[in-house]
């Protein structure tokens, strides 16, 4: 009796131990998940904070066209702009 309850009590422990080893396997790469996540989130901030300032003029000048009242200087503007964008994409295409 003594020999079938020892191998039950091996068994349990082998068992127990397996299923240790497994949950630290699971937590283990959890951790790794969790460490390139934040660096991600990390690399995102960095990003949002580098394109803060110019999201930040945004205001600024939505107020400087809302002083143009003259509608042909906006238009005039809006005109430059465009052909000044056509000329650069034409010129940088040989």
């Amino acid at each position: 009796m003594s020999t079938i309850t020892d191998n039950d009590l091996k068994e349990l422990k082998d068992l127990i131990n397996h299923r240790l080893d497994r949950l630290e396997n699971k937590m283990d790469s959890l951790e790794s998940n969790y460490n390139s996540l934040d660096k991600t989130v990390s690399n995102i901030n960095t990003k949002l904070e580098t394109i803060k300032p110019i999201f930040d003029k945004i205001p600024e000048l939505s107020e400087k066209i809302g002083e143009y009242k003259n509608w042909k200087q906006i238009s005039v503007i809006l005109i430059t702009g465009f052909l000044t964008s056509l000329f650069w994409i034409f010129r940088n295409n040989p």
